[in-house]
């Protein structure tokens, strides 16, 4: 045989494995998504997650109001056709800041989650590989984080660091880097011996690359429902810090920090509070419908 033919039958011997690989992840995928919409709770939380990042990208297009402006003589307005939700304190409209809110509430929760569930893969993933001596380390030092509460460990931190929008978003991961590390290295502990690892060590693949390609891919799963509630709670935590003056301070539009700014006017405006208020606790509520339902859609008990 030919030299020319040999490498056409490999090529034909090739092709079909990494289509079906595709076709293969393109069914996993769909299979997930439809189990997901098949949860009426989970859509409720898809469709309130939509129209919020559709709000967050075209804040500026749906408001008439510039959320800077400040109109000192028409402040503290209630609510009107107007101004559908009032106005503050220096008269700035508060739906259009709220829209803004959108913005930087839901990049404080998704990068805050993101930054803290990175960090904690790597931690995580050092010592589920490794164990021994690195391991109890690890853990022992996750244990003394997780023994401070989250409130009093992020107000130390933010007390360490400062505030602002971006110093926020570390404080917010600081906090949740050991729970991370935890979840991801007791599901790494189930996989560490499993055949396609011992192979990889045969073939003397490089213990990041071993980590990398295929124990976190592997892991990973779990971490996925985790990441989609934790973003509710990365919200409420930063309300909570705006609320003591520790997170994201005026006159960035996020809804902690209006909230904090009119818990000064709550018995004469209490608008100020209200709306801001129920959009927390709104994206919080839809965060944890949709962490529910992929938790159950990515579940192997519940495939068919």
């Amino acid at each position: 045989m030919s030299d020319k033919s040999s490498k056409t039958l490999n090529r034909q011997n090739t092709e079909p494995k990494s289509e079906n690989k595709a076709v293969k992840k393109q069914n996993q995928a769909l299979i997930v998504f439809k189990r997901l919409i098949q949860r009426p709770t989970a859509v409720i939380g898809m469709v309130i997650v939509a129209v919020l990042l559709f709000v967050a990208i075209f804040a500026e297009v749906l408001t008439p109001y510039d959320y800077t402006k400040i109109d000192v003589l028409n402040a503290n307005l209630s609510p009107s056709l107007a101004h559908p939700a009032g106005t503050d304190s220096v008269g700035r409209d508060i739906l259009a800041r709220l829209m803004m809110g959108t913005r930087y509430s839901l990049t404080l929760g998704v990068c805050s989650t993101l930054l803290g569930t990175l960090l904690g893969c790597i931690v995580g993933c050092v010592a589920g590989f490794f164990g021994g001596t690195v391991d109890e380390v690890i853990m022992r030092l996750c244990d003394v984080i997780q023994s401070i509460p989250g409130m009093v460990l992020n107000v130390a931190v933010a007390c360490a660091i400062g505030t602002g929008f971006w110093n926020c978003i570390l404080v917010l991961s600081i906090g949740g880097i050991a729970g991370n590390a935890r979840m991801l290295r007791a599901n790494i502990l189930k996989i560490r011996d499993m055949e396609y690892v011992e192979a990889a060590e045969v073939v003397n693949c490089s213990n990041v690359k071993i980590m990398v390609k295929h124990l976190v891919p592997n892991a990973f799963a779990p971490m996925i429902v985790g990441m989609s509630m934790g973003i509710g709670g990365q919200i409420m935590a930063a309300s909570g810090l705006a609320y003591l003056g520790l997170g994201v301070s005026q006159p960035t539009p996020e809804w902690g920090a209006m909230l904090s700014d009119g818990r000064n006017y709550l018995t004469k405006y209490p608008w100020m509070c209200i709306f801001p208020g129920v959009l927390i606790m709104i994206t919080v509520l839809a965060a944890n419908l949709l962490g529910d339902g992929l938790r159950d859609a990515l579940d192997p008990k519940l495939k068919k």
